[in-house]
């Protein structure tokens, strides 16, 4: 069983060093979902346009805004962060 602790919401600034950035060119774009992730049910109207970046992430400032519930929020960030696979809950529906 997980447990956390000391969560809390945090706000930071930060600065991007674009080491490389490329251009994409796409005709056809086409969502499929896994367990984890539903996305093909998604239909895609218009390609916008898309790139492939290398970057640096530099945090110049760093402020804790307040503390939160651990349990009620952890039930929301695991499963946007974190595929069921990770642990170890494989084939689950």
């Amino acid at each position: 069983m997980w447990r956390f602790d000391n969560v809390f919401l945090l706000k930071n600034v930060v600065k991007y060093k674009y080491d490389d950035w490329k251009p994409g060119f796409v005709t056809k774009f086409e969502l499929k979902s896994s367990i984890d992730d539903p996305w093909g049910c998604l239909p895609v109207n218009t390609i916008v346009g898309g790139a492939y970046a290398e970057n640096n992430l530099l945090i110049t400032a760093l402020q804790k805004l307040e503390d939160v519930d651990a349990e009620s929020t952890m039930k929301k960030i695991l499963p946007a962060w974190y595929d069921r696979t990770a642990f170890m809950e494989v084939g689950r529906k």
